[in-house]
């Protein structure tokens, strides 16, 4: 009586290839998700920036009654927004006014065109680096915002 033929035991080509295919969505997935996760951290930190900034500008204020001119005057000048780029301050107070007294400089404006602030304009300019004033605009939609005189910090596609 013979043996019968003995099988070799391991993977085919096939199945090789499905894992790695398996293997390769997974890993795809995971980076995809690391990546929002990162970007909901870096809004985040610049949200918690623009807040301590806030802060800071109304320490200013108290004792001087006006804003400062820049960020300078606070020591926060070089500070930067998770995505390498400077705040962004306008002191809408010392800009030019109109007959009524109120600025006409530039400001951030919402999708009625109204101001978003009366007092300073402070805003990071987000992810792409880029802003129009209108914050519906697409480069201004990742921008974290100060609006409402302070009461709202955010996205400015969630405002």
């Amino acid at each position: 009586m013979s043996k019968p033929a003995s099988r070799t035991h391991g993977f085919t080509a096939v199945e090789l290839i499905l894992v790695l295919a398996v293997v390769g969505i997974l890993a795809a997935l995971s980076v995809a998700g690391f990546q929002e996760t990162l970007e909901r951290t870096r809004n985040n930190q610049a949200i918690a920036d623009i807040k301590l900034i806030d802060v800071e500008i109304t320490r200013f204020f108290t004792p001087n009654n006006v804003y400062p001119g820049s960020l300078d005057q606070i020591n926060m000048g070089d500070m930067e927004d998770p995505w390498g780029n400077p705040y962004v301050y306008t002191n809408l107070e010392n800009g030019p006014k109109n007959g009524a007294g109120k600025p006409t400089g530039p400001h951030r404006k919402d999708k009625n065109l109204n101001p978003l602030n009366r007092d300073y304009d402070l805003y990071s300019l987000g992810r792409d680096g880029l802003s129009k004033d209108q914050i519906t605009f697409k480069t201004s939609l990742d921008d974290i915002i100060r609006a409402n005189n302070g009461a709202y910090v955010g996205l400015a596609e969630d405002y």
